[in-house]
């Protein structure tokens, strides 16, 4: 039996197999995740603010959840202090809605 783990999961496999081996090459090209520092956080997450707005003539932000899940699992978003730890699934949406309040604020 054989386990990986990754970022928010882990897979146990039963047997060696050819496969398995495909499998954890696989897994390991996706688990080697981006980093963006505390620094380059605003730059990087700018673009995807505008992709969220409605267009539609609504207000706010649509998918920021989503895409905060998405972000957290592809994506090391370092903390401020410089302990080495990452931002979480929460974190990361609330930075998304502060550039928001940040870019279109409310006249």
């Amino acid at each position: 039996m054989k386990l990986f783990r990754g970022k928010g999961f882990h897979v146990v496999f039963e047997k060696e197999s050819e496969e398995l081996h495909r499998a954890m090459e696989c897994l390991s090209q996706c688990h080697s995740c981006l980093r963006v520092e505390y620094e380059e956080r605003i730059l990087f997450l700018i673009p995807f603010v505008h992709l969220l707005v409605s267009r539609n003539g609504g207000e706010g932000l649509h998918g920021a959840r989503l895409l905060a899940n998405t972000l957290h699992l592809l994506i090391n978003f370092m903390d401020a202090d410089g302990s080495g730890n990452v931002l979480n699934v929460k974190s990361i949406e609330d930075e998304l809605y502060k550039l928001y309040s940040e870019l279109y604020p409310k006249e």
